[in-house]
């Protein structure tokens, strides 16, 4: 016969080995760079119920049989976009490269749309939707602009693609940290003659800049000074000419 001590003791080992299983195998650890979906359970928020919960960088228990757990990476790798024969406003082809950082919005209400589109889709599939878009918003907004701008003022043409490609972005959940133009060029050499025209324009203008700055002899009239050419004269006790 088992002291009765012993039992109790045995009773509480089995019951704390139990409970040490079950929260060891449905805790569930989300890194700051991730949100942790867990599924089957309700919740409300703003007055309209959820089936799921989020969890953004922290640590919950998931409930055993009822909920399931899926995990949004919010990092996502560069987004590189190459133009090629995107026209220009007045149909001028051009070329344009760059580099854009899209992720996954953290943020509500942006983060329930991701959620919703993105939930069991794999990186890839992210990744090509967020290039389709910066690309398209890319050509749109070159559509819109004369080559000479695009080329001379690349910071000020990113930003307005990162303006409006952040607004299309954060429809579908996603969002725009930040969008680089490396080159901007065109494919005709508009943008060289445009800017060589002022150029030639001012070098022809310079010689009859000059030529009107050039002093000219005052005009001959009475009481005018005889004109000079540099050597001293003596007019002795005569008075001079003019006042004779």
């Amino acid at each position: 016969m088992m002291v009765p001590w012993l039992v109790g003791f045995v009773a509480v080992g089995i019951v704390g080995t139990v409970v040490f299983l079950l929260v060891k195998n449905n805790l569930v650890l989300v890194a700051p760079n991730q949100v942790a979906i867990f599924s089957g359970s309700k919740r409300h928020a703003n007055g309209a119920a959820l089936g799921y919960v989020k969890v953004r960088g922290g640590r919950r228990l998931k409930l055993p049989l009822i909920e399931t757990v899926d995990v949004l990476d919010l990092s996502m790798p560069a987004v590189s976009v190459k133009l090629s024969g995107a026209y220009a406003r007045g149909c001028i082809p051009m070329t344009v490269e760059g580099v854009a950082l899209v992720r996954l919005a953290a943020d509500e209400p942006v983060l329930s749309r991701a959620v919703e589109r993105f939930l069991g889709r794999s990186r890839e599939e992210i990744h090509f939707i967020a290039s389709g878009v910066v690309g398209a918003t890319l050509r749109e907004v070159l559509a819109g602009l004369p080559p000479e701008e695009v080329a001379g003022d690349i910071s000020g043409f990113a930003r307005r693609v990162k303006a409006r490609a952040n607004d299309e972005l954060q429809r579908i959940g996603l969002e725009l940290d930040q969008l680089k133009i490396l080159t901007a060029s065109d494919e005709l050499g508009y943008v060289d003659l445009v800017r060589r025209s002022p150029m030639r324009a001012a070098g022809e203008q310079a010689p009859a800049e000059r030529a009107n700055a050039a002093p000219h002899p005052a005009p001959a009239g009475p009481g005018a000074l005889p004109p000079s050419d540099g050597a001293d004269v003596a007019w002795g006790e005569a008075a001079p000419p003019w006042k004779k």
